[in-house]
């Protein structure tokens, strides 16, 4: 008997090693990187970060990762938020979902409070909601490159390597708890000239969430920010580049949860290319070797840009080992790369 359970236990390590060591620094399966999860369970959707690493500053000694399966990604009902709060939906998107006819016009960015406190939530007007932005100028021949999450250092110095060498600027939008994991990475970020943005303080979907927690979602981020980054670093995101995105798009077309985000003084952020469901999603990443996945992330993203196109990757392993790929052929096609910012400057 003790022999039978021995092995089992001595399969269980081997099993777990080897999936250990082939995702490497990060888990797919956390809601961090199921980017279109539009509303699963909210046992699903908050994000359970795993220990902190023993150094902040080292992108490789980022927590194992945990195999399991990917969270339901079924749209979650408009009635299931805390304290019988109702969403109500807004009509069609009116942004461009092909790429064609000449995109919504952009609104202006209108500056607001640095967030010191809660009463930074009324830094907009209550009903002031803005559409999410998916597109940008369908006219010219540019594309718009920004990055989600932030759980795996080393995907984030590669990003940051890559983009110095080439001399693009690009937008982060960060996981709030993950900017407390490398500090000094992210303010190498700052230092040169790439935009940090709130993805929320914890990734969960808040469309699930009753109006006080996505307020806190929001706010929260700004603190950790303001920890990390200096409150001169928010009180300027808030002024010049208030972006926001939300968590797997949960609350893109809900009525109260953009109200929120209005009254919290930020634009949203949506995308129009993206890799996780169209590419990552549809492979056993945990048994399939990662190689020709990450080709085929590098083929998704230069087959579908097209002008104005908002690209939305992760820094996981699968989007970024070859991002140098994805920038140079998007440069060789033609597409000159811009920062979200340039999309507010052209079109005020």
């Amino acid at each position: 008997m003790s022999f039978v359970m021995g092995l089992e236990v001595g399969l269980f390590l081997v099993c777990f090693q080897t999936t250990e060591n082939r995702f490497g620094l990060f888990d797919l399966t956390t809601p961090a990187y199921v980017e279109n999860n539009h509303g699963a369970d909210p046992a699903d959707t908050n994000l359970d970060i795993p220990g902190t690493p023993t150094s902040q500053t080292d992108a490789s000694s980022t927590p194992a990762a945990t195999p399991g399966n990917i969270p339901d990604q079924t749209p979650a009902p408009a009635d299931n938020i805390p304290g019988g709060e109702k969403d109500t939906p807004l009509p069609t998107p009116t942004n461009n979902p092909n790429g064609g006819a000449e995109a919504t016009p952009m609104p202006s960015v209108t500056p607001s409070p640095s967030p010191d406190s809660e009463s930074s939530n009324t830094s907009g007007q209550a009903g002031n909601i803005r559409e999410p932005i998916h597109w940008g100028n369908t006219d010219e021949k540019v594309v718009y490159l920004t990055f989600d999450d932030g759980y795996d250092g080393k995907s984030i110095t590669t990003v940051l390597d890559v983009l110095k060498d080439r001399g693009i600027k690009s937008t982060f939008f960060a996981v709030g708890d993950y900017l407390e994991y490398f500090p000094d990475i992210w303010k190498r970020a700052v230092e040169e000239g790439h935009f940090i943005c709130n993805h929320t303080k914890s990734h969960k979907t808040l469309n699930l969430l009753s109006s006080d927690e996505i307020k806190k979602e929001i706010t929260g981020w700004e603190k950790v920010a303001g920890r990390i980054l200096g409150e001169e670093y928010v009180k300027k995101m808030k002024e010049e580049f208030p972006y926001i995105r939300l968590p797997g798009g949960g609350g893109h077309n809900s009525k109260r949860v953009l109200e929120i985000v209005a009254e919290c003084g930020y634009i949203p952020i949506g995308w129009s290319l993206e890799t996780y469901s169209s590419v990552i999603a549809r492979h056993d990443y945990i048994n399939e070797p990662s190689g020709p996945i990450v080709d085929e992330v590098v083929n998704h993203v230069l087959e579908n840009s097209k002008n104005g196109i908002i690209i939305l990757l992760h820094f996981n392993l699968y989007d970024t080992p070859k991002i140098d790929k994805i920038v140079d052929g998007l440069t060789e096609k033609g597409f000159a790369i811009e920062n979200i910012n340039n999309i507010f400057q052209k079109h005020p």
